[in-house]
């Protein structure tokens, strides 16, 4: 286990870094979990990684972004 301090700023944005996100292989999308007084963040796979390319449809960011969190959403919680 390693230890490293981070800022949190006036808008709650926190900065992972860089050598911590690559080891724990964490992209763009993690689930925050309160255990016990602490803040756990916890990686999750983008679903939508594994669909690119696959597909030919026209769908604009915002309802990529919806399916994305649907699917997350759905995901975390089993």
């Amino acid at each position: 286990m390693s230890s490293s301090l981070a800022r949190v700023d006036k808008r709650g944005r926190l900065v992972i870094p860089s050598r911590i996100k690559k080891r724990l292989k964490i992209g763009s999308i993690v689930r925050l979990q309160e255990k016990e007084g602490k803040l756990e963040l916890i990686p999750i796979s983008d679903p939508l990684k594994k669909l690119e390319g696959s597909a030919k449809a026209r769908v604009t960011a915002k309802q990529l972004d919806t399916l994305t969190e649907s699917i997350v959403t759905k995901e975390s919680f089993r």
